[in-house]
C-alpha cells in the first residue's frame, strides 16, 4: 500500500488506467477491496488537467471514477462507456476483430494479438490514446499493428502438432480462466491444458486452483498439473514427461501451456519445438 502513490509522485502522469482488479497480489494485500484501494492510487494521484482511464466492465474499478480529481473516459466490452467494442469476432487463431466505437469516431479493428480478453486492453490503449489527440485513423492502424509480449498469448503452429497457446509468461486467477476460455473455443478433438502453480495468492491458492480445474472440466478441457497437485491428482513434474503428453496430440487437437514465473513452463515449450529433443 502507498507503492503506486510513491510511483506516481515521481513520474507524474497526465493519464492513468486501471484495467482491472483481480485475484493477484492477495498474499500481500489480504483481500480484493484492499488490492482495489493499492490501485486506487494511480487515479487520485492524476492533476485536475489529466484523465482517468477505467474499464468499467469491471465493478471495482468503475468505482474508481467517483475518486478522481480529473475527467474519466471509460470503456467496456459490455457495459455502457464513452469506448466501447461492438460485434466482437474470433479468427481460428484467436485473433479478434470489431467495431471501435469512440467519442472521436468509430471503425473497424483487427487486433494481431490472441484472445478475446485482449479486447478490453485495446479499447485502453485507444481511449488513452485519443484523450492524448492521436487521430482516430492512426489508433486504428496502430491496434492492428502491436504484437505482445514472447510467452504471453502466442498461438503456435508446429507441423504434425495441434495449436499450441503459449501463455507462459505469468499467471493469475483472471489470466488463467481468460487462457482456458481462450482454449475452450479453439478447434479441437482433444483439447489439454499443461499448467503451472498459479502463485502469489495466500489463503486463496487451493481454492483458485480447485475453480480453475473445475473451468477446464466444464469447458470440456484435459487439465494436467505441471509439478503441482493443486489443479488435481493428473499431473506431470519432468520436462520429458510434458514434453511427451505435448507430442500425443494430433494436428487437429489443441493445448494450452501457462503457469507463474516460478513454474518455468518456458522450458517445456523450448524443448517440445525442438527439433532434437
Amino acid at each position: 500500500m502507498g507503492h503506486i502513490a510513491r510511483l506516481a509522485h515521481v513520474a507524474r502522469p497526465d493519464v492513468g488506467i486501471v484495467t482491472s482488479v483481480a485475484m493477484a497480489h492477495v498474499e500481500f494485500f489480504g483481500d480484493m477491496e484492499a488490492v482495489a484501494r493499492a490501485k486506487s492510487e494511480l487515479v487520485t494521484s492524476l492533476p485536475p488537467t489529466g484523465v482517468a482511464v477505467l474499464n468499467f466492465d469491471d465493478p471495482r474499478v468503475g468505482r474508481m471514477a467517483a475518486l478522481s480529481p480529473c475527467p474519466v473516459l471509460g470503456y467496456a466490452t459490455g457495459a455502457d462507456a464513452e469506448v466501447r467494442a461492438e460485434d466482437v469476432e474470433l479468427d481460428a487463431d484467436l485473433r479478434a476483430r470489431f467495431m471501435l466505437v469512440t467519442p472521436w469516431g468509430k471503425g473497424e479493428v483487427r487486433l494481431a494479438l490472441h484472445g478475446a480478453h485482449l479486447v478490453p486492453d485495446a479499447l485502453a490503449a485507444a481511449a488513452a490514446a485519443l484523450w492524448c489527440e492521436v487521430p482516430f485513423e492512426r489508433v486504428v492502424i496502430a491496434l492492428s499493428e502491436a504484437t505482445g509480449s514472447p510467452l504471453r498469448m502466442e498461438v503456435r503452429r508446429v507441423p504434425n502438432g495441434p495449436a499450441l497457446i503459449v501463455d507462459c509468461y505469468n499467471a493469475n486467477p483472471a489470466s488463467t480462466d481468460a487462457a482456458l476460455r481462450a482454449l475452450g473455443v479453439m478447434k479441437g478433438a482433444r483439447k489439454v491444458a499443461l499448467l503451472g502453480l498459479m502463485a502469489e495468492l495466500g489463503s486463496e491458492t487451493e481454492a483458485e486452483h480447485r475453480r480453475a480445474a473445475s473451468l477446464a472440466g466444464e469447458l470440456g478441457i484435459e487439465l494436467v498439473g505441471y509439478r503441482t497437485e493443486l489443479y488435481g491428482p493428473s499431473q506431470v513434474s519432468e520436462v520429458a514427461d510434458a514434453v511427451e503428453l505435448l507430442r500425443s496430440l494430433a494436428p487437429g487437437d489443441a493445448a494450452l501451456v501457462k503457469g507463474s514465473r516460478v513454474a518455468q513452463l518456458e522450458d517445456v515449450v523450448a524443448a517440445y519445438e525442438s527439433p532434437g529433443w
